[in-house]
């Protein structure tokens, strides 16, 4: 990213940070998943997809870090 002109690394420490902290959202969207099904399936499956594209981020964080991977956060 760039601000003013200069570059913003982002450091290992923040990225582990932001990557578990997406991973436990996964975590607990997919903890409340079935009760969710039981309402209406619908509602189930939007938990199952929230959960499975916050894990997929949580991995594209620590596999390639970058602006792509800080512009996939803004779309979720």
């Amino acid at each position: 990213m760039s601000a003013g002109g200069r570059t913003i690394w982002w450091s290992d420490r923040t990225l582990h940070v932001a990557a578990a902290l997406s991973l436990l959202a996964a975590i607990i969207h997919l903890w409340v998943m079935p009760e969710h099904f039981e309402e209406w399936w619908g509602y189930g499956t939007f938990f199952l997809v929230v959960a499975l594209a916050q894990g997929l981020y949580a991995l594209c964080l620590l596999r390639r870090p970058g602006r792509s991977s800080s512009l996939a956060l803004l779309a979720t």
